[in-house]
């Protein structure tokens, strides 16, 4: 007589089979979808490339036809496999893309079931696959996307909002779990605030992913586009009370978030970093001059950051950015020695707090050759301001920083708590121990900087009265607002552009 698990077996094989055999439901996706967003759709669930890349602004259908539709369509196709979807947060991921999901499933009769217990979202379909939905702010996250079999479909949305090391870590960890089965990665998002640089933006311009890019003007799926136009100018009118319309459609804030554009907003940032600072390669080999900045990590890293210059001028080139873990004084002072023998820095400056005299004196009786001296440490206000004079730099020179390094993606993130310029420093993540270093060195540099002036083009001189116009109703607008909540949670959205 048959055992009880060989017959529920059977029966299992049974479904499958009858699974298979079904014809799986149908989708006009160019009837549900704006041209764009099914170009979108079609990538993710039938696309010859297996990595897409959807750059694409608020309201534009993003989420809803690459988070929601797709992978639905996808695990629809192939009977008993998964895909999961994962989103900044979990109350993203239900408002994103699983309750657009649950309705895309009843209207569309795609026969899923829908599960929310405990916060796992998923939905089951007849066919025995499966539609996972996370958020990246759950400790099981990478968990997931490391250990779920069968996977034909893994869609990171928002990718602008992960530091280009979680980004990096999450596609990590998912791509061993699509190679069995040939799946698809799509990364999706609006521009990040670090700019061109970052994992995110690598990602937009790789020829390895099918790239994909649309704003809200592309979505002809709305009722009426004046009425949409007179909704974004309203919601802007309550962003920034004091700029004109005309204004707020300037700012970074609606370029990145609307237009999908990578723009950078000086107003709100600590380092005036610019895509005039980055560059990609190597820096020049034959430079003259070089200084160094140096930090002592406690608990963290040793760092030393180099600048080199010709002496007949040009631009200020970071040349070192060396970071080392658990050491101690003597380890710390042969790391800062192999330096020294490498570029003969005319100074290295490093902190003296902490351990950091400490280390100075291991270095003077080690290596009396080594000039290394205390970096001078004024308020945090000046120390910016001198970095940010390098960064400014003159008509024909400012400093140079390798895209993507960790030093330009470390300045691309911090803002002034509170807007106050001068107080407190919001990395917004992991401390940076390199930032300190250019802080030190470009104190001591300063001095050598070229004096260089140029007249004003009138176009110059109109972006300079924009500059001051945008800088001046943002004052007015943190000074009149209320301070009955935290207002760096709604920081990202009081960005200017000032150009």
């Amino acid at each position: 007589m048959a055992s009880v698990a060989a017959y529920r077996k059977a029966a299992e094989r049974e479904l499958k089979r009858q699974a298979k055999a079904a014809p799986a439901p149908t989708v006009d996706i160019d009837r549900v979808c704006h041209r764009k967003q099914a170009s979108l759709v079609k990538a993710i669930v039938l696309g010859a490339l297996r990595n897409v890349c959807g750059l694409a602004g608020r309201q534009s259908g993003k989420s809803h036809g690459g988070g929601a539709l797709a992978p639905m369509l996808k695990v629809l196709v192939t009977p008993g496999v998964n895909a999961i979807v994962v989103t900044a947060t979990d109350a993203s991921c239900e408002k994103m893309a699983f309750l657009p999901a649950v309705e895309l499933n009843r209207v569309h009769g795609l026969g899923g079931t829908p599960h929310y217990a405990s916060g796992d979202r998923s939905i089951t379909f007849p066919n025995g696959s499966v539609v996972y939905y996370l958020g990246a702010n759950n400790q099981r996250t990478i968990d997931r996307l490391r250990g779920t079999p069968n996977l034909v479909l893994c869609v990171i949305d928002e990718a602008g909002i992960y530091d280009p090391d979680t980004l990096a870590e999450m596609i990590k960890a998912v791509r061993p779990g699509l190679r069995p089965r040939r799946g698809t990665l799509c990364v999706m998002g609006t521009p990040s605030k670090a700019g061109k640089q970052g994992t995110w933006y690598d990602i937009t311009v790789n020829p390895e992913y099918s790239q994909h890019r649309f704003d809200y003007r592309d979505n002809d799926r709305v009722p009426d586009f004046a009425e949409v136009e007179r909704t974004i100018d309203e919601d802007l009118r309550a962003q920034f009370p004091n700029l004109t319309p005309a204004q707020a459609r300037e700012t970074a804030w609606f370029k990145r978030e609307y237009l999908a554009l990578f723009e950078v907003d000086l107003a709100e940032k600590v380092y005036r970093l610019t895509e005039r600072n980055l560059f990609d390669g190597d820096p020049p080999r034959d430079l003259d001059s070089f200084a160094t900045g140096g930090d002592i990590g406690v608990s963290a890293n040793d760092a030393l950051l180099s600048l080199g210059w010709h002496d007949t001028g040009g631009d200020v080139w970071v040349v070192d950015q060396e970071e080392r873990s658990a050491q101690d004084s003597i380890a710390c002072a042969d790391m800062v020695n192999a330096h020294n023998e490498k570029r003969h820095p005319f100074t290295i400056a490093m902190d003296p707090g902490g351990l950091g005299k400490k280390t100075i004196m291991t270095v003077q009786r080690m290596y009396p050759n080594v000039p290394i001296c205390e970096a001078e440490k004024p308020p945090i206000g000046i120390q910016v301001r001198a970095l940010n004079r390098l960064l400014d730099g003159g008509p024909t020179w400012c400093l140079r920083v390798r895209r993507g390094s960790p030093l330009a993606l470390q300045l691309a993130t911090p803002t002034w708590v509170d807007g106050i310029v001068g107080g407190k420093i919001d990395e917004h993540g992991k401390h940076s121990d390199l930032v300190p270093c250019a802080r030190y060195v470009a104190i001591k540099v300063i001095p050598f900087l070229p004096e260089e002036t140029a007249e004003l083009t009138e176009e110059e001189k109109a972006a300079e009265r924009r500059r001051a116009s945008v800088a001046r109703a943002e004052r007015n607008r943190r000074m009149s607002t209320p301070s009955d909540f935290d207002q760096d949670e709604f920081a990202d959205n009081f960005e200017e552009a000032l150009d």
